[in-house]
């Protein structure tokens, strides 16, 4: 019963406490990327393009609702 308690306690623990630093990790790195992406790479990307009224003006209120 004790190895069993010691294995619950300890290693079980020990696992679930790396298992979720790798995964908290990740997330950053994803949010991270996301943020790049969003922030300045899709810009960027998007002013190769020319947009109509339309676009731009929809883009607006979008921009407009968030604030």
């Amino acid at each position: 019963m004790d190895d069993l308690l010691e294995c619950i306690f300890n290693d079980i623990k020990n696992t679930s406490a790396q298992m979720l630093r790798k995964f908290q990790r990740a997330m950053n790195d994803l949010q991270s990327s996301q943020t790049a992406l969003f922030r300045k790479e899709l810009p960027e990307y998007l002013s190769n393009f020319e947009f109509g009224t339309k676009f731009v003006q929809l883009s607006l209120e979008i921009k407009i609702i968030e604030k």
